[in-house]
């Protein structure tokens, strides 16, 4: 229904720590509906959490936009024009920072692992579980990969719980090279 992009940029630096921004950006069609989807993290190099998240979303069924500063020494995450909550995880990620975590563990066949980790605790565990090798055709080419499922809770936008399939190159990079969700 869409073509997206993940990127990693160059480091920078946020209030005086070394960042990699990680960026989303999805547009597509669902009939004569458009659908635009963008995110972005900042995640501490030294310390792998997430320092600030925002998520843009238009699609048929309403937008939603969020913004959200995490600040883990002082353990607390803040809305954009709301009250400061306590953070859920000393080293706190978002919904995009999962994706690179995914990338990074390593599932024996049909195992699954959970993880804590969210900066909000109505949105934690997360689940990843391994679904296997599948070869899939996708613009940019033919893949082998391994596909992890990704179970996410997210109230607001999957009802309760929500499942994103990740298709990851099934070499030493992992790279996403199809990504599926409701």
């Amino acid at each position: 229904v869409g073509t997206g992009t993940l990127a990693v940029r160059d480091p920078e630096c946020h209030e005086g720590r070394p960042v990699v921004r990680l960026d989303f950006s999805f547009q597509g069609r669902v009939m004569l509906m458009s659908i635009r989807d963008r995110t972005l993290s900042l995640v501490d190099l030294e310390h792998h959490h997430t320092l600030r998240y925002e998520k843009e979303e238009r699609h048929p069924m309403g937008t939603r936009d969020e913004r959200v500063a995490i600040y883990p020494g002082a353990g607390l995450w803040e809305p954009e024009g709301g009250v400061a909550k306590a953070l859920h995880a000393p080293h706190p990620l978002d919904e995009l920072s999962f994706i690179y975590l995914a990338r990074s563990v390593r599932l024996g066949d049909g195992e699954m692992r959970e993880f804590d980790l969210h900066f909000d605790a109505g949105r934690s565990p997360v689940r990843l579980r391994d679904r296997g090798r599948e070869r899939v055709r996708v613009p940019a080419g033919t893949f082998d990969t391994r596909v992890v499922e990704m179970e996410v809770r997210d109230p607001s936008r999957f009802g309760e719980t929500g499942r994103v399939v990740l298709h990851l190159t099934d070499d030493q990079a992992r790279v996403p090279v199809k990504i599926t969700s409701a």
